[in-house]
């Protein structure tokens, strides 16, 4: 079956096509050993396994279809089809370094972190912060759910004092 779209184009590139792209790009390489003197050359195969078009050396007898004179030809061919687009979570892998009370998100090539509701930083370093609740605008990341939780978690007590002595009432949220 030629799928590179008739013979011309195959030997223009140098490529035998006798099989799918898919199942030449998963070929081993074949160092296409000869019974005479040849010196050989470096070509390029596909490797499957790293995703990656890499050297090799073919003396010129046989060997199979993964192999192309150029890299720019075996990337083509194989590499922008095949090359894996891994991304590791690094949340899942404990590779993030984010602070015990900050969520972590994946993204492509890396992750983010965000400190949880009532934490303030930049989500690789979190810190508790007490709160002036009153009543207006509810809508801050800085809420507990009640006084007891915020002066537990809380490391600057003197804060928390400001806010239930100080003439403003305090006012429990209901957090769903």
């Amino acid at each position: 079956m030629d799928i590179c779209g008739g013979s011309t184009r195959a030997a223009l590139f140098n490529v035998r096509v006798t099989t799918f792209l898919g199942d030449l790009c998963l070929l081993e390489p074949d160092p296409g050993y000869c019974n005479d003197e040849r010196k050989g050359q470096w070509w390029f195969y596909f490797n499957s396994d790293a995703g990656v078009c890499e050297k090799f050396f073919f003396y010129g007898c046989g060997g199979n279809d993964n192999k192309f004179y150029s890299l720019h030809m075996c990337n083509k061919v194989c590499g922008e089809r095949l090359s894996p687009q891994i991304d590791i979570d690094e949340c899942r892998g404990y590779k993030a370094v984010c602070d015990r009370n900050a969520w972590c998100s994946n993204t492509i090539g890396s992750y983010n972190c965000e400190c949880m509701a009532s934490y303030r930083g930049d989500g690789k370093h979190c810190t508790c912060q007490a709160f002036w609740y009153d009543g207006c605008k509810g809508r801050s990341r800085n809420i507990f759910s009640d006084y007891e939780t915020c002066a537990q978690m809380c490391e600057e007590t003197s804060i928390l004092t400001r806010a239930v002595t100080s003439v403003v009432h305090y006012r429990i949220p209901r957090i769903y």
